[in-house]
Formats: structure tokens, C-alpha cells, sequence
């Protein structure tokens, strides 16, 4: 397994400067050559990985299917709930009208 988390924050930081600094400079010469310089060193850090030598223990896939189980039954609830206030809606506007015809 490749470890990308730092390379993730610092890739996310040279972003962050890029475009703080894009905002605060007018110069758009030295900006440029400021962007290059953040390219060149993302470039870097996108070749340079490192292995993590990490594990995952038997608990990660338990926790997985929990939060898989856990979206499925929101999903459901979320249909289901908003089906009933749909059927709900129309089943009183069709009450309403069936009234005032009567």
C-alpha cells in the first residue's frame, strides 16, 4: 500500500498558496514563475511515494459493512418517508376536490 496522505496535504497546501497568491498579486511575471515553482515541486512529490507498511486489522471490515448497512437503510428510510408525503400530498388534494364536488 502507497502512503499519499502527506503528499495529499502538502499537495493541497501548494494549491491553497497558488491561488492566495494568485488573489494578493498583481505581478502577473513573478506569479507565474511562482506557479511554475508549486507545479515543479508538485510534480516531485507525485513521484517520490513511500510505502506505508500498513495493515488492515480484522475490525475495518466490520466497520465497512456497518457503515455500507447503515447507508442502504438510510437510502431506504429516505425514499419510503418522502413516497408517504407524495401519496400523502395527493391523497388530500384528491380528499379536497372529491368535497367540494360533492
Amino acid at each position: 500500500m502507497k502512503c499519499y496522505i502527506k503528499q495529499i496535504i502538502e499537495i493541497q497546501f501548494i494549491f491553497y498558496n497558488v491561488n492566495f497568491t494568485i488573489i494578493k498579486n498583481n505581478n502577473l511575471e513573478s506569479q507565474m514563475q511562482k506557479n511554475i515553482f508549486y507545479l515543479k515541486i508538485l510534480i516531485i512529490l507525485l513521484l517520490l511515494e513511500k510505502n506505508a507498511y500498513a495493515y488492515l486489522d480484522p475490525g475495518s471490515g466490520s466497520i465497512v459493512l456497518q457503515i455500507l448497512v447503515a447507508i442502504l437503510a438510510t437510502i431506504t428510510f429516505y425514499i419510503r418517508a418522502t413516497l408517504n408525503f407524495i401519496k400523502i400530498f395527493l391523497l388530500k388534494i384528491k380528499n379536497f376536490f372529491k368535497k367540494k364536488n360533492d
